[in-house]
């Protein structure tokens, strides 16, 4: 089981999801899982919470605490 959010009613809920392939001009071969609202019937895309980039950032193992100053000499 997957977890959806529909972008209509801000509702999440878990469903086993239909994948969907196709091919993208730029990125090449693409998928991404939908399912059905059980609300309002439409379609909804896979949920992925947000990461945290400073989180992200840390565990590479930078000094810099900005991001932006780590190639500068």
């Amino acid at each position: 089981m997957k977890t959806f959010l529909c972008k209509t009613c801000n509702q999440k809920f878990e469903a086993e999801g239909i994948r969907v392939d196709w091919n993208d001009p730029t990125y090449g071969p693409c998928s991404k899982f939908i399912a059905t609202c059980p609300c309002n019937g439409e379609d909804c895309d896979e949920y992925r919470p947000l990461k945290n980039n400073k989180e992200e950032f840390a565990s590479t193992g930078s000094s810099c605490g900005s991001g932006g100053c780590c190639c500068r000499k």
